[in-house]
């Protein structure tokens, strides 16, 4: 038994020191290619490579001390952050975190189930409005009471607090669906797919109601035709690229040629990460930011549809996971980033929690009131509500959005309110994301039944068969 132990301990140590060889020579060549840009203090990519360091360092400690590791990414890129001089790139902080969101819903699609998600559209719609909206009202309601705030600027904050984060959501639901955890009744791919339409339903209201604070009637008119527009450009575009990674490569691989199965299988996997990053970066230029994520989504449920016929989809599926394991470190610790302790004062702190408590319990209340009437036992209702409160993602994406545009207009009085809509987003992510990650992790295994059906055979119908004659 000690051998054994000493073994383990021998493989991983050796695993660390890989892992830690590999980051020293990226980071080494990455210098000697680009040259001051990588030297510290405050070179774009040494900023980037130290924040990826510290998530990274702050994850593994997490995870030996059985903590979830997203806690020790945030808290890495809020040191870095907070304890230097270093300021980080805004533009390739954003490249980053949106390479990141579209890896793990490109991850997402393929991991939706068309049968269960066709028996739960209903309340997939219902679960991606309702929850989001009531979230919305009871923090405009509490802002007007404990901050003073204007109807307009309650309505502000609430639609940034009420936004799911899809990178810890989608994250958390795949690992249940690998551990066969609820998937009798589909509820991870319920909350996958709700999830990213309630991002949809938060941006487009945040946008409304910001242009509605400002004064910006044009832009008001543009935000309203904007919530179905993007929608249908998300589902219109992601369909059609789905549809041409059904075509190109060929799905059909000779298994007598080896070499041509690999050549079509990384094809088919850099264009399936290079189309879901085009997707969410060109809807972003085009300001039609949250049509992004869901063309992604759709992008690889639709090309799974043929791929699990052919059995191309493990490729793509392992690859987009080694992929998301890569990135996760920059987009945590690049949330943790947007943490700025300095601008947190006790009372905002306290009067913030207050309002956030509020504002989930009231969503918790509605989710399970939404469930109402489908075949989901108590504990699954419960959980449901419980998978709803983590928030990150789309806080440090629209967070700063309303105070930018209050410096451009030079209003004193919008600048004080879009200060502590930031202030009070910063806390949101500080709090629910680890607490959130947590109340999923350990709820799921006492909450959900696990699946008793086992893993469906690979239907080889489609493989050649060599006839012989005799």
């Amino acid at each position: 038994m000690a051998i054994i132990d000493l073994r383990n301990l021998a493989d991983f140590c050796l695993n660390k020191v890989a892992e830690l060889l590999l980051f020293s020579l990226i980071y080494g060549t990455v210098w000697l290619i680009i040259g001051s840009d990588a030297l510290p203090p405050n070179g774009r990519i040494f900023v980037l490579f130290a924040v990826f360091a510290s998530a990274y360092v702050g994850a593994e400690l997490c995870t030996a001390i059985y903590i979830p590791p997203i806690l020790g990414m945030l808290v890495g890129g809020c040191f870095v952050r907070n304890s230097s001089y270093i300021t980080i790139d805004s533009r390739l902080s954003s490249i980053l975190r949106s390479f990141a969101l579209a890896t793990i819903l490109l991850r997402a699609g393929i991991g939706l189930n068309p049968v269960e998600l066709r028996k739960l559209s209903s309340i997939c719609l219902r679960l991606a409005f309702t929850p989001c909206l009531v979230e919305t009202i009871t923090s405009a309601i509490t802002a007007y009471i404990f901050y003073d705030f204007p109807v307009v600027w309650g309505f502000i904050l609430g639609f940034v607090l009420s936004a799911v984060s899809p990178g810890i959501v989608v994250k958390l639901m795949l690992e249940l669906q690998e551990q066969g955890l609820g998937t009798d009744k589909g509820i991870p791919t319920l909350i996958m797919a709700a999830s990213s339409l309630d991002d949809i339903v938060a941006i487009t209201g945040f946008g409304i109601a910001l242009s509605i604070a400002l004064s910006m009637m044009t832009s008001l008119l543009w935000n309203l035709l904007k919530a179905p527009l993007e929608a249908f450009c998300g589902i219109f575009f992601g369909a059609a690229v789905g549809c041409i990674l059904i075509i190109i490569p060929s799905q059909i691989d000779s298994a007598a040629d080896n070499n041509m199965k690999i050549r079509h299988n990384c094809q088919r996997v850099c264009l399936t990460i290079i189309f879901g990053l085009f997707l969410v970066l060109i809807t972003r230029e085009l300001e039609l930011g949250s049509s992004g994520a869901l063309a992604a989504l759709t992008l690889t449920f639709v090309a799974a549809l043929s791929w699990r016929h052919y059995n191309n989809q493990k490729t793509v599926e392992e690859t987009l996971k080694v992929a998301w394991n890569l990135i996760e470190p920059f987009l945590f610790g690049l949330i943790g980033a947007e943490i700025q302790i300095s601008i947190l004062e006790l009372k905002i702190v306290l009067l913030s929690l207050l309002t956030l408590s509020i504002g989930l319990v009231m969503r918790c209340l509605t989710v399970v009131l939404v469930c109402y009437g489908y075949d989901f036992n108590m504990k699954e209702k419960f959980f449901i509500a419980l998978s709803w409160l983590p928030k990150a993602t789309v806080q440090a994406a629209i967070g700063p959005v309303a105070l930018d545009n209050a410096r451009e207009l030079n209003d004193t009085t919008s600048i004080k309110y879009a200060t502590l809509v930031l202030t009070i987003a910063v806390i949101s992510i500080f709090v629910t994301a680890p607490l959130g990650s947590m109340a999923i992790t350990l709820s799921a295994p006492r909450l959900l039944s696990k699946s008793n059906q086992q893993k469906p055979i690979e239907n080889p119908a489609h493989e050649p068969v060599e006839i012989t004659g005799h």
